[in-house]
């Protein structure tokens, strides 16, 4: 009991069907797999991007916009650098007035980042339904190889959205949340004069909890657009998928912090100049197929572990189960095969009496097989007929041979 109960808690895929011909498909490496991703071409890689980034403004504009119009009021409102000096004597009442200052800054200065991060939620929910898009495109041209340069790019961008939305939903305001969560641990410390001891080890928890919320976000996408799955069995097997896989999902987010990380260290040592905007444009346009391309790869690994095998069987059932039930409907409908009107029924046979003969009978010799697969009869049956084929082509040739002239008249 125990052990079905196990079963039904962990398994994954229980619900899961077949999306198109590609699905229950794995290319032969995690390596091979992303370079496939790139197989449609730059241009459609670009494109897909371009609608992926579309899905992102709210999220940009909001951060540009909150940045130009509050954050820099605060900063008017209590200059930064108001302690410097605080080191050397001073009057009293000048030592608590900019204490205050200080701290009323902190105050405003965490409040407005609450006020930021807070709508942002939504706004990364949304971006995350332009990611659900890019995944598909992905995907499809993972497994289309030389044909995926047939993609249409718009078509299949906004069908993934159609397939992924509800989930890309889901996870990006779970996101959302971790980097609020994130960013409210950072503050509080600052604004409340807390311990630095405190705010480290915070602060690494809520980084873990991103990477973990983040892995789980791509799982509902991916899984999304692998399969026909309900609502609930995908944020189940999601779940289960990102716990079990816990080692190869961490080696997957370990590439992706180490694309993102050298887009972001390139854009802060070039600054404000033209090769910084050109990795700005880098980072949008190809960062993010290159991220969706990553999770596709590696979380093929864990479908073809986990779903695909045991959906191959469900289909299989499905298949006897749908046979037996066309039988028997045609039984049911009197479609029987007609009966042979010339057979006869079987002769009674009183079982005591059959058992009697039985056993008077006496068992029949098994007949040895010879070479060539032939019995010793068959053998000297064969024997027999040549020697007599002999005799009469023997007997033919002396009658044709005879002198017949002895027994013609004389004249």
């Amino acid at each position: 009991m125990a052990e079905e109960i196990k079963r039904s808690v962990f398994s994954v895929g229980s619900k899961a069907g077949r999306r198109d011909e590609f699905t229950a498909e794995q290319l032969p490496g995690k390596w091979t797999a992303f370079k496939a991703t790139f197989s449609c071409g730059m241009s459609k890689v670009l494109m897909a991007s371009l609608f992926c980034v579309l899905f992102c403004t709210p999220a940009i504009a909001w951060v540009v916009l909150f940045s130009s119009l509050f954050l820099s009021r605060v900063g008017a409102s209590f200059p930064y650098g108001i302690f410097d000096g605080l080191g050397y004597a001073g009057p009293g009442a000048l030592t608590e007035g900019l204490n205050s200052a200080y701290i009323l800054g902190a105050m405003r200065y965490y409040e407005y980042a609450l006020i930021e991060f807070s709508v942002l939620i939504p706004c990364i929910a949304v971006g995350a339904i332009g990611l659900g898009g890019l995944v598909y495109v992905a995907r499809l041209s993972m497994f289309g190889g030389a044909d995926s340069r047939n993609i249409k790019v718009i078509r299949t961008f906004f069908t993934g959205v159609k397939y992924t939305w509800s989930r890309a939903l889901v996870g990006g305001f779970l996101v959302g949340a971790s980097v609020f969560l994130m960013i409210f641990c950072a503050y509080v410390f600052d604004a409340y004069a807390l311990g630095l001891g405190g705010k480290i080890v915070t602060m690494i928890f809520s980084i873990a909890l991103i990477v973990v919320v983040s892995i789980y976000a791509y799982y509902l996408v991916t899984i999304a657009a692998n399969y026909e799955n309900p609502f609930g069995s995908t944020l189940k097997d999601a779940f289960t998928l990102t716990f079990v896989r816990m080692p190869a999902n961490l080696l997957c987010a370990a590439f992706v912090a180490l694309v993102v990380g050298l887009a972001f260290l390139l854009i802060l040592f070039l600054g404000n100049s033209t090769f910084g905007t050109i990795f700005w444009f880098v980072l949008f346009f190809i960062g993010f197929y290159a991220v969706c391309g990553i999770f596709v790869a590696f979380n093929q690994a864990s479908f073809a572990k986990k779903i695909n095998d045991g959906m191959s069987e469900r289909e299989s059932k499905a298949r006897t189960e749908e046979s037996y039930a066309a039988i028997r409907a045609a039984k049911a409908a009197g479609d029987r095969p007609a009966k042979n009107k010339q057979a006869q029924p079987a002769k009674y046979v009183n079982p005591k009496k059959k058992k009697k003969q039985t056993e008077n009978e006496k068992p029949v010799p098994v007949q040895k097989k010879a070479a060539g697969g032939y019995s010793e009869a068959e053998l000297k049956q064969m024997e027999e007929d040549k020697r007599r084929l002999l005799d009469e082509e023997t007997a033919k040739e002396k009658i044709a041979t005879e002198d017949m002239s002895v027994y013609e008249d004389d004249e």
